[in-house]
């Protein structure tokens, strides 16, 4: 009897436990579930929903008047204020809507494996050999509170190096010419290196995403000329920026097999700039290996100043390619 008791008991407090947690269902507008969905609570990163598209979040970690804010790459952020009435409740939907370039998407009917999909429609992505130079414009313009604190902009120069040539292990450079003022801001042009060599390199990681059996791959469909894929990269510990993650829709040519648009999100838990949000434009220089390079990129990267959230929006342009002659050392 004192067992049955206990057992009664100790019922009681787990089902109270549970109840002090929010359950957070997230949807597209579609009311179809958007797995691995990214949350916020007051703009910073807390963790991915499940395959199912769901997160609990413990009570102790939200209050009344927090926000909670999700993003889905393909789909425009949403948030809510979390209130009295979703604390009793202890559950809340939020839906996502499609952004625009994923209305016209024909869903398709395959029965194939999506993973098998991308194996079949993607080519293996060659992204340059030694001495490849690249060069383009750019622009950053900084934003507190939607209000402009600066704007840099200039010229800049990327190129793969030969082993010959590396420095402390390093496999590119990146240079910049004719730059307007950059006093107090010239640790924010690095960023700009950054977002070019995250851009060209993440190719390579989604071809790897079809052998890997962690990365989550969902064959979307066919818009127009392209086939489309959405790829979740699921957190992995990084030495230098703590957890990192990542989701990334990708458009690509039928006909080719060479990706021409992505949309990415890429989070970092730890260090000062945590969020890039991007849209990268492909071209393909038709050599011998079909070389992949990022021809253009927009969207936005954020970081802290304290508990400040400052947003910079940035452009890179008129990116093109040259192979110039090899010199000897």
């Amino acid at each position: 009897m004192k067992k049955v008791i206990l057992f009664i008991i100790l019922s009681i407090i787990y089902s109270g436990l549970l109840s002090q947690n929010l359950e957070l269902r997230v949807l597209s507008s579609l009311e179809e579930p958007l797995p691995y969905s990214y949350i916020f609570i007051n703009n910073k990163y807390y963790g991915d929903a499940d395959s199912c598209g769901v997160i609990v979040i413990p009570d102790s970690l939200i209050k009344k008047g927090d926000t909670i804010s999700v993003k889905y790459v393909g789909a425009k952020d949403n948030s809510f204020i979390y209130s009295h009435k979703i604390s009793v409740a202890k559950t809340h939907t939020i839906s996502l809507e499609q952004s625009v370039n994923l209305n016209e998407i024909i869903v398709s009917s395959s029965k194939e494996n999506s993973k098998k999909l991308f194996s079949k429609y993607v080519n293996t992505p060659f992204i340059g050999s030694w001495f490849d130079h690249f060069f383009g414009d750019f622009e950053i313009v900084i934003m507190i509170n939607n209000r402009l604190l600066h704007k840099i902009n200039g010229g800049f120069k990327y190129e793969l190096l030969s082993p010959d040539f590396k420095k402390n292990n390093k496999v590119d450079d990146f240079s910049f010419t004719a730059l307007s003022d950059t006093v107090g801001y010239s640790k924010l042009l690095y960023k700009c290196m950054e977002i070019y060599s995250m851009a060209h390199y993440e190719i390579v990681l989604w071809k790897g995403a079809s052998m890997n059996k962690k990365m989550h791959i969902k064959y979307m469909g066919e818009n127009g000329d392209n086939h489309v894929f959405m790829i979740n990269r699921p957190a992995v510990n990084n030495k230098l920026n703590g957890v990192e993650t990542s989701q990334l829709l990708i458009f690509v040519n039928k006909k080719s097999k060479n990706p021409v648009s992505a949309e990415i999100i890429k989070i970092f838990t730890v260090g000062s700039y945590p969020e890039y949000n991007l849209n990268v434009e492909y071209s393909t220089v038709f050599n011998k290996f079909n070389m992949i390079f990022p021809s253009k990129i927009g969207g936005q990267f954020s970081f802290y100043n304290r508990d400040e959230k400052i947003v910079c929006d940035i452009s890179m342009s008129n990116i093109y390619y040259s192979k110039p002659t090899k010199t000897k050392k």
